[in-house]
């Protein structure tokens, strides 16, 4: 067990953990291990798990859905050592947006939607602090989002075509 919690520290989807904090944790979360090329979530699944990514790496592919291409994936993300993926279906109920898979031997930490409510159900702080960790992680994809697209838009001279594409695209982000 102080392994784990060993195993756990300095990462920052655990800052401001007790030990006790992530001592429950480790009771009801999971260490896993995927061979290279393996999937752990599948783009359209449905299951709510936290993962974090101990050690290797993982990919993130997108499925395009513009017909050109069947089966044509784009690379979003490549996550190392202490990275956190799955918090989309995790905190808010919907399907995998992406695949990811493994990229080398990886090991990582798992935890099920139902293990979290049932930390925060029985008065544990952990689960908020984990959705703090995960929610500032998210912000900071989106600054990082909001600034690149930004800068394309400020690099490009946008056609009638384009604007609309861009009215479309940001009316979908922040609708009415």
């Amino acid at each position: 067990m102080n392994d784990q919690i060993d195993t756990l520290q300095g990462i920052a989807m655990f800052d401001g953990l007790s030990t006790e904090d992530m001592k429950r944790l480790t009771e009801v979360a999971q260490i896993m291990e995927f061979e290279t090329g393996e999937l752990i979530l599948h783009e359209g699944g449905n299951g709510q798990n936290l993962w974090v990514v101990l050690e290797g790496e993982c990919e993130v592919y997108k499925h395009q859905q513009d017909g050109t291409t069947p089966g044509n994936s784009v690379l979003l993300a490549e996550l190392g050592p202490h990275s956190h993926f799955g918090e989309l279906s995790f905190f808010h109920a919907a399907l995998h947006s992406a695949d990811v898979k493994a990229k080398t031997h990886v090991r990582v930490f798992r935890l099920t939607r139902k293990a979290f409510d049932a930390l925060a159900k029985a008065g544990s702080c952990a689960p908020y602090k984990l959705a703090y960790n995960a929610m500032a992680t998210v912000s900071e994809r989106l600054r990082r989002m909001d600034k690149w697209v930004t800068e394309l838009l400020d690099h490009s001279q946008l056609d009638n075509h384009h604007m609309t594409e861009w009215e479309q695209f940001r009316q979908k982000l922040f609708p009415a």
